[in-house]
Parts: C-alpha cells; structure tokens; sequence
C-alpha cells in the first residue's frame, strides 16, 4: 500500500508545488521576488532535513511501510489543498 500512495501522491505533490511557485510569483513584487524565492528554498531544505530525521525515527519505531503510509498522505493532502484553495481564482488580486 505504501508504494502506491507514493505513485499516487507525485501528481498532488507536483499540483502543490506548482501552486506554491506560481502563487509566490504572482503575489510577489518583482523587487523582493528573490527573496522570497531564497526564502522558500531554505523552508524546503530544512523540512527536507526534518522529514529525513523523522523518517528515521518513525520508521525506527513503527516500520517503514506506515511511515511511507504517512508521508503519501501528507503529499495527497497538500496537494488537494491547493487544487481546493485555486478554484477560487488567483488571490494575488486581492493582496
């Protein structure tokens, strides 16, 4: 099951980050857009390194199979939030 909630979670993870990238450009003034971009990178780098530690841990404690269970349902959740949350237009309109 965990290797198919994987294959599963690449098209939501990939709507989620696409979402998060075009969002970050089009709410974003071109002046601080590189800061915002660097910012966004560091976030991912260090909950990369969190998820890695977590892994460890969780997989440790509880086997590998829920662990992979956990995070393909973390990856399917965060991408049906943002096809949830873009079906009501671009909000960079209204900041």
């Amino acid at each position: 099951p965990a290797m198919a909630l994987i294959a599963l979670a690449g098209l939501p993870a990939a709507a989620a980050m696409a979402g998060l990238t075009t969002f970050a450009q089009t709410a974003t003034g071109e002046d601080r857009l590189g800061a915002v971009f660097g910012l966004l990178v560091s976030a991912q780098a260090a909950t990369s390194l969190l998820g890695m530690v977590s892994a460890g841990v969780l997989g440790e404690r509880f086997g590998i199979v829920p662990t992979l269970c956990l995070h393909a349902a973390g990856l399917i959740t965060a991408g049906l939030l943002v096809v949830v949350t873009s079906r009501g237009g671009s909000r960079a309109e209204t900041l």
